[in-house]
C-alpha cells in the first residue's frame, strides 16, 4: 500500500498525486466514484461527437496555474466570446458596460476593517443605479453560486484582486473538455507507481501522529488502507456532511471542523442543450443575462461542432429547482429560451436533439457546486489548509486564501501546496531516521 493515502482524484488529489510520484514517493489514490475527475466532468454527445462539460467548464483567466499545465499536456483552448447581453423590457440588448457595472461595486468593498454580507453592504450605497445593484446581485448568485445574504464582502473584494491578476474576464475552453486534463493526470501519476482505487467510498478516517488508517466500502467489501499521511481532498460539502453520509474523523478535527462548518457550499443547476441548428441572432453572443428568471444565465458555444446553448442558475434559485427532475429541469429551460428569443414552447423542444445535466447538489460525493465564505469566515480557508499534526493535510478549491475559491486552477494550486508540505515532513523523517543511529552510538 502507499505510503502517503489520498482521499479523493479531483484536480487537487490528481494534482498532489502527480506532484509526489514524480518525487519518488509511493501513493494511494482512493475515489468514491468510478472515474477520476471529482466536480470535472466531460462527456461526448453522440452521434455528433460534441464535447459536454456536465461540470467546470472555464478557464478562468489568461495567467493562472493551469497554463503551465495546458503547455506540458499540450491541450488546445479557444477563446470564449465575452459579449454580455441583458434580457429586459421583453427584448434583448447588448450592454457593453457589464464588467464596468460589477467593478463600480466591487471596487468600493474595503480590504480591511470590520466584514458584512453583500446586503448589508449595499443597504447604504444610495448612488449605485438600480440596474447596476441588479446585476452584482445577479453575478454573485450566478458566478459565485453564492446567497449575498451571506457571502463575505471581502471575500469578494478578494476575489477582484485575484481576477484582475489572472486577467480574468478572459475566458477560455479547452478543445477536448476538461477530461483531457483528468487523463493526463492520471496517466503520469500512474506510469510513476500511483494506485488508483475507484468504488472505494470512505466513511472514517482513524489518525495518529505519522500514521492513518481510512476504512471504506469497495465492490468486495470492508476495506482498510495504512499509509503515514493522508491527503483529504474532499468537497466542502462532503466534509459537511453528517452521519452516515459523512465521513468521521477519529479523533474528530477540533478547531478545523469549525473551519469547514464555517465555509458554505454553493448551488447550482447547469443544463447544457443540444439543437439542430441555431436559433439565436447572433451566431457568437457570449452571455445572456436574464434577472430574475431561473435559468439567470445562458452561453452560447462558438466552437464550429454544434449549436449549444448552457442555462445556468445559481445560488438561491438553484435550491428551488433541486427538487425538480431532469425533465421539469429541462422544461424550465425551454420556457426561459422561448421567453427570451420570443418562440414557441413546442418548436424549441421540437428542435432539441438533447438535454444533458447532473445534479452536483444531490450527489452525494460533491454535496453542491462549490465553495464561497460567508460573512466573518475569511480566514477558515487558511484553517481549513492547515495540517494536522504533520499527519492529516487537506486540499481543494475551498482551502484557497488567494481569492481563486469555486475554481480549478484553485484545486491544483492547493494539490500542488499540499504535496510540498508533504515532502518537507518526509524529508525531515527520512534525515531523522538516518541520523538516529548516530545518535543512539553517541548516547552509548
Amino acid at each position: 500500500m502507499g505510503e502517503i493515502i489520498i482521499v479523493g482524484a479531483g484536480v487537487a488529489g490528481l494534482a498532489a498525486a502527480d506532484a509526489l510520484t514524480q518525487r519518488g514517493v509511493a501513493v494511494t489514490v482512493l475515489e468514491a466514484r468510478e472515474r477520476a475527475g471529482g466536480r470535472v466532468q466531460t462527456i461526448n454527445s453522440q452521434p455528433a461527437n460534441l464535447v459536454i462539460e456536465l461540470g467546470a467548464e472555464f478557464v478562468h483567466g489568461a495567467k493562472n496555474a493551469l497554463w503551465p499545465c495546458l503547455r506540458d499536456a499540450r491541450l488546445e483552448t479557444t477563446d470564449v466570446v465575452d459579449r454580455h447581453w441583458v434580457f429586459s423590457g421583453g427584448g434583448l440588448t447588448e450592454d457593453k458596460s457589464f464588467w464596468h457595472k460589477i467593478e463600480q461595486v466591487i471596487s468600493k468593498i474595503p480590504s480591511r476593517g470590520r466584514d458584512q454580507d453583500l446586503c448589508s453592504f449595499l443597504q447604504r450605497r444610495a448612488w449605485l443605479s438600480p440596474s447596476a445593484m441588479t446585476m452584482l446581485l445577479e453575478y454573485v448568485e450566478g458566478f459565485h453560486a453564492a446567497d449575498p445574504h451571506r457571502v463575505s464582502i471581502r471575500s469578494l473584494a478578494q476575489a477582484e484582486t485575484a481576477s484582475e491578476q489572472d486577467e480574468g474576464t478572459k475566458l477560455f475552453r479547452m478543445k477536448r473538455g476538461y477530461g483531457a486534463l483528468v487523463d493526463w493526470f492520471q496517466a503520469r501519476a500512474s506510469q510513476k507507481g500511483a494506485e488508483f482505487k475507484f468504488s472505494t467510498i470512505i466513511d472514517r478516517i482513524e489518525w495518529a501522529h505519522g500514521e492513518v488508517v481510512v476504512h471504506a466500502a469497495t465492490q468486495k467489501g470492508r476495506a482498510a488502507f495504512r499509509g503515514q499521511l493522508a491527503l483529504v481532498t474532499l468537497p466542502l460539502g462532503v466534509l459537511q456532511a453528517q452521519g452516515e453520509e459523512g465521513v468521521r474523523f477519529e479523533p474528530a478535527l477540533g478547531q478545523k471542523q469549525k473551519a469547514i462548518n464555517g465555509l458554505a457550499m454553493g448551488e447550482v443547476v447547469k443544463i447544457v442543450m443540444q439543437f439542430r441548428s441555431r436559433f439565436w441572432p447572433v451566431e457568437h453572443m457570449g452571455f445572456i443575462h436574464a434577472p430574475g428568471r431561473r435559468f439567470a444565465t445562458w452561453w452560447s458555444d462558438q466552437r464550429p461542432t454544434g449549436s449549444l446553448l448552457t442555462g445556468w442558475s445559481g445560488g438561491k434559485r438553484a435550491s428551488v429547482m433541486a427538487h425538480l427532475s431532469p425533465n421539469e429541469i429541462e422544461v424550465e429551460a425551454i420556457h426561459s429560451l422561448a421567453t427570451m428569443f420570443q418562440m414557441d414552447n413546442r418548436r424549441l423542444k421540437e428542435m432539441l436533439v438533447a438535454s444533458y445535466l447532473h445534479d452536483w447538489n444531490g450527489d452525494r460525493f460533491s454535496r453542491g457546486a462549490y465553495s464561497y465564505t460567508p460573512k466573518g469566515m475569511i480566514r477558515a480557508g487558511k484553517e481549513l489548509s492547515k495540517p494536522v499534526q504533520e499527519t492529516l493535510f487537506f486540499a481543494g478549491e475551498a482551502t484557497d486564501t488567494e481569492g481563486e475559491q469555486g475554481t480549478v486552477h484553485a484545486a491544483l494550486t492547493s494539490g500542488r501546496a499540499a504535496a510540498k508540505a508533504i515532502l518537507r515532513v518526509l524529508k525531515r523523517k527520512s534525515s531523522h531516521s538516518r541520523s538516529s543511529p548516530q545518535l543512539d552510538q553517541r548516547a552509548a
